[in-house]
């Protein structure tokens, strides 16, 4: 059986893992989870790089229509709760330029095909745009438990 609240033996067995690919690639890594309408970092390797415009704590939070992980969860997630959950986003949130892409199937399945997610030019970080991801999904025993997001300088791709 799983345990959302597990996060602390994800952490400890992911932790090598994002070490390495930041070590490798140069760009720092993150762990993160879907905590309601928001994402939440769990564990990150901001501080390993100089690649990178600020640290990410764990427990920072971000929207869920605004970061590759936030789409890469709700692109997975059944098509009801999915639609429940845009409802709840947009009855208690700004509206995001980002929702309407979740309106449709097409994007959808496209996202759910490729098995990652880009957001270009991240617009919820502490520099607005400066950043890009891409996420890909992190299951245990056939279910996404959380997302891995590999963060960089929109410029440099």
């Amino acid at each position: 059986m799983i345990d959302d609240r597990d996060h602390g033996n994800r952490v400890k067995a992911a932790r090598r893992h994002i070490v390495a690919l930041t070590h490798k690639v140069l760009w720092p890594v993150a762990l993160v989870t879907h905590v309601g309408h928001k994402t939440m970092v769990r564990d990150a390797t901001h501080t390993l790089t100089s690649l990178t415009s600020c640290n990410y704590e764990p427990g920072y939070t971000m929207p869920l229509l605004e970061c590759a992980s936030g789409h890469a969860d709700l692109a997975h997630m059944p098509d009801q709760a999915r639609l429940d959950m845009r409802a709840g986003i947009e009855a208690f949130e700004r509206r995001s330029p980002m929702h309407g892409m979740f309106e449709s199937d097409r994007p959808v399945q496209r996202m759910r095909d490729d098995g990652y997610v880009t957001c270009h030019r991240n617009p919820h970080t502490p520099f607005p745009g400066k950043t890009s991801s891409i996420a890909v999904l992190i299951f245990e025993c056939g279910r996404v438990v959380g997302t891995l997001t590999l963060a960089f300088f929109a410029s440099a791709m």
